[in-house]
């Protein structure tokens, strides 16, 4: 699993995945910014690759619809859940 989440809540999820295990998730977590820049960036960095990144937006913190569409048109799915204050988007490149 590739993750991606919110700088400021870094810490939480290395955290998180360390304590269930998951040391190798916890060091490959990358920062994204909710903007239209980071999702470019996002988008160009696993487009074809076939894998699967997750962004867990912990507080509310949302794709704008710019941001959101470059990365629906970027992936080959997308799925967007909601968990109690935490939006989790999954795209598959």
């Amino acid at each position: 699993m590739d993750g991606v989440v919110y700088l400021k809540n870094v810490d939480f999820y290395q955290y998180y995945f360390r304590r269930r295990g998951a040391d190798e998730v916890a060091e490959r977590l990358e920062v994204v910014e909710p903007n239209a820049v980071s999702a470019g960036e996002l988008a160009r960095a696993y487009r074809g690759t076939g894998q699967t990144v997750y962004v867990l937006a912990g507080h509310h913190i949302q794709f704008d619809d710019e941001s959101l569409w470059t990365l629906e048109q970027a992936s080959t799915s997308h799925l967007t859940a909601f968990l109690y204050g935490t939006i989790v988007y999954e795209f598959t490149f």
